[in-house]
């Protein structure tokens, strides 16, 4: 799915937040309807500011669509959609590894996901998959150890070289990372596991680490993302500033046109 359109409009540089979006407002005025127009919602966000250009309505339109909160159901004709939640796929024996490694250190806090779960938004399939743990960088080397002992080819982040030069193809590789704090993460069948917004951060940022799902894989891989599920981008941006990238992931996000230029 393309918005090839958008290319060709002059937005204004403006950031589109959640507030800007209105969206209590919105299900306010409209949610006692089944159905509303396009020309509905120029109307409610003209009668909010008064100067606002059609772009960056169509941006607003746009982005509560993606979100799941708008859901286009005729040419020009919208209803309220529900949130699409992004909830990762985890295996009966990854759910079974984070629950021992749980109960071995249950005061770390960790979160345990695979790289398969990434395959929904990509053209080009992987054919080896990585389960990435992340624990408290004060746990990781017990960690490291207490999975080493259970005999799984486990490897610590900070050998990337190692891990592509001696990682098995016959074996699944496991990743023990640092966990970033306030990480934005979820919990799926009582297994501490990811968000979306979080690992769009980590792939943009750990490039060494995740290079199957680096240039244009990568940009595909974003852009399924926001279409097939609701981003919060504050979330996203948050976690990018934990790791020192907000600009940069957000500079990447405008060129890809999942979000409206910020203002200058």
């Amino acid at each position: 799915m393309k918005h090839n359109y958008c290319r060709n409009i002059k937005y204004e540089r403006i950031a589109i937040t959640e507030e800007k979006l209105y969206i209590s407002k919105l299900k306010s005025e409209f949610g006692d309807k089944g159905s509303f127009t396009k020309s509905d919602l120029i109307e409610f966000y003209t009668d909010l500011t008064s100067d606002i250009s059609q772009s960056l309505i169509d941006w607003r339109v746009l982005s509560l669509s993606k979100k799941g909160i708008l859901e286009r159901i005729g040419h020009g004709i919208y209803t309220f959609g529900k949130e699409k939640k992004f909830k990762p796929y985890l295996q009966d024996a990854h759910k079974k590894l984070f629950k021992d490694l749980d109960e071995k250190l249950p005061y770390a806090e960790k979160c345990i996901w695979r790289t398969s779960i990434l395959n929904q938004f990509m053209i080009h399939q992987p054919g080896h998959f990585m389960t990435i743990i992340e624990i408290d960088r004060e746990a990781k080397e017990s960690a490291f150890y207490f999975l080493k002992d259970r005999g799984l080819e486990v490897f610590l982040e900070m050998d990337i070289d190692f891990i592509w030069r001696y990682s098995s193809i016959d074996k699944e590789t496991v990743i023990v990372k640092a966990l970033i704090t306030e990480a934005p993460l979820q919990s799926v069948e009582e297994v501490q596991t990811v968000t979306l917004e979080k690992v769009l951060v980590d792939l943009f940022c750990d490039t060494d680490l995740f290079t199957t799902y680096q240039g244009t894989e990568r940009s595909t891989i974003f852009k399924e993302a926001f279409i097939k599920y609701t981003i919060n981008i504050n979330k996203l941006l948050r976690y990018a500033g934990r790791r020192g990238k907000r600009g940069d992931i957000r500079e990447y996000l405008e060129r890809l046109d999942l979000i409206p230029f910020k203002k200058k």
